[in-house]
């Protein structure tokens, strides 16, 4: 037995989903206009109430139950040592290609450089994860605190310090310059507020320490070369060039000896913040979307639940 059209267009008008007809099913179905929309939805009020009582609920739940992120903040200014360098300034002039070999004509935004590249740089961050030990710090979920142990035995699924380095540079840690003040704020981001504050404190630190070191072994391996050099000339006025940039290359090493903030100094260090100033989970901003999520699934089915009802009143007549 065949089916007529008028059967096949019956059979595609009664399809429902949840025990409510859907009116586009049906290309027949009557459009709801303005105005019915408006009616519909003062109708259905109670069901875009419930609907928005339970997407707000939900997404009190699950702000609830996200871990708590805290931020901490180093306020810094980079460290100008243009004083030592307008000495050498005619000296280097005069002697350029000697000057050029110990390093000199650096100037103090290139040291900035230096210094925000050095705390940005992935072995910095490598030597500040595996000194701190951070590695079980960073990867909780995947160690074994008890027995002190990746809860892997396989080594392709235990965590790198590859990973544990961009985890820290994507996630965790924030430098940003002001470019009208050139002042540096480094912000560290961690679910423990006062790990958080530790990490940012002592990251300055290093940096402090390890530019501190670099210009001093800097300067060593300097006046090593210009002393070896001051032996090879007899002429009294190259001696003389010489002997002067022994003298401030000598008045650098110091400098970054007795100076612990070399490269950056702290104009406000990093505190630990209250437990109540998380910066994630945004609970009001994931309220707002959960009740924005749940007025819009109400609407939805408030106006299909009107549509199919039309429908079904217009076929009944």
């Amino acid at each position: 037995m065949s089916n007529s059209p008028e059967r096949n267009e019956s059979r595609e008008a009664d399809a429902s989903v949840g025990g409510y007809w859907l009116a586009a099913v049906n290309p027949q179905a009557p459009n709801l206009g303005l105005g019915e929309v408006i009616a519909t939805l003062l109708d259905g009020k109670v069901i875009l109430l419930s609907w928005l009582a339970i997407g707000a609920v939900l997404a009190v739940v699950a702000s609830l139950l996200m871990t708590p992120v805290y931020r901490a903040e180093v306020l810094m200014m980079p460290v100008s040592n243009e004083q030592s360098e307008s000495a050498l300034a005619g000296m280097a002039q005069r002697f350029a290609g000697l000057s050029s070999l110990v390093g000199f004509g650096v100037d103090s935004s290139s040291e900035k450089h230096t210094a925000l590249a050095t705390l940005k740089s992935r072995a910095f961050t490598e030597s500040f994860i595996n000194d701190l030990n951070l590695m079980p710090v960073l990867f909780a979920d995947e160690w074994d605190e008890k027995g002190k142990k990746w809860l892997s035995d396989d080594e392709d699924d235990v965590p790198t310090i590859r990973e544990a380095t961009e985890m820290f540079d994507e996630e965790i840690r924030r430098v940003s310059e002001d470019q009208r003040t050139g002042l540096i704020t480094l912000a560290i981001e961690w679910e423990d507020r006062e790990a958080a504050a530790r990490w940012a404190n002592q990251l300055v630190s290093r940096v402090n320490e390890r530019i501190r070191q670099d210009v001093i072994s800097h300067s060593q391996r300097s006046i090593e070369f210009l002393n070896r050099e001051l032996a090879k000339t007899s002429i009294t006025e190259l001696q003389q060039a010489i002997y002067g940039l022994i003298e401030t290359q000598v008045n650098r090493a110091m400098l970054a000896s007795v100076r612990e903030e070399y490269a950056f100094k702290v104009v406000d260090p990093a505190v630990v913040a209250d437990a109540d100033q998380y910066v994630r989970p945004q609970r009001l901003l994931l309220v707002l979307l959960g009740v924005a999520a749940g007025l819009t699934i109400g609407i939805i089915f408030v106006l299909l639940r009107g549509a199919s009802r039309q429908s079904q009143e217009k076929r009944s007549h």
